[in-house]
């Protein structure tokens, strides 16, 4: 009877400390996205005409902060980012661009993600429903997929950002061998924006997370030379 008792009393503490464990595995996965920011942003670009001709840049803070409209002010270019945007985030609110059917979408996502931890093969999948649903809905329209960018890990103000380069690269390896299999372009801006040890360089960013101008004037340079964008 005592063994009896011992037995079960080890079962529940042995449950007990589980617990904990299951809680926290869940936790990791925060998949929100519809704060304030993304509220307003949205409230805005459901008011704003998306047409054939509309070339429509789509992605997070670095997509909402450029100048797009400034940039190709002679093309007909829609800026859809917004700032601290994720996968399941773009995948809500697509719908909603490719009603208009546009000619040309250049999305680069992931970098909130990974500073949240979600999982590599959330994100991918996740991507992987963005290019199907364009295809699905929009077949007309070219979608272009970014690589996501490294950070620079010396700065303090993005603490769950930084020191994720490797995962970041995991990441591009597979959006790569996606666009080749799903027959899309693939846009290598992390390997024109690193420095030789993988990061962000730091001469294109002032917080390690953003570009600056001249990390933007890259990013330009390439879309013009290569003719994906707004010659």
């Amino acid at each position: 009877m005592i063994r009896k008792y011992h037995l079960l009393l080890f079962l529940i503490l042995f449950v007990k400390t589980l617990v904990p464990v299951v809680v926290a595995q869940e936790a990791v996965l925060d998949s929100s996205f519809e704060n304030s920011y993304y509220l307003q942003k949205i409230s805005i670009h459901q008011q704003l005409r998306i047409g054939e001709k509309s070339i429509v840049f789509l992605g997070n803070s670095l997509t909402d902060i450029g100048a797009w409209t400034e940039w190709f002010a002679s093309h007909p270019v829609k800026n859809r980012g917004i700032s601290s945007d994720i996968t399941y985030g773009v995948l809500h609110r697509l719908p909603d661009i490719l009603k208009g059917k546009p000619s040309k979408i250049f999305l680069m996502i992931g970098i909130n993600d990974v500073a949240r931890d979600i999982p590599d093969e959330m994100i991918l999948q996740n991507i992987r429903k963005m290019i199907l649903m364009t295809e699905r809905k929009s077949p007309h329209t070219k979608l272009y997929l970014h690589s996501i960018l490294p950070t620079y890990p010396d700065m303090r103000i993005y603490k769950n950002h930084y020191h994720k380069n490797q995962v970041v690269r995991a990441l591009n390896i597979q959006l790569e061998r996606m666009s080749q299999e799903l027959g899309i372009t693939y846009i290598d801006l992390a390997k024109l924006l690193a420095d030789e040890n993988g990061n962000l360089d730091p001469s294109y960013t002032n917080d390690g997370l953003h570009l600056t101008q001249t990390g933007y004037e890259v990013w330009l340079d390439h879309l013009k030379e290569k003719k994906y964008c707004c010659p």
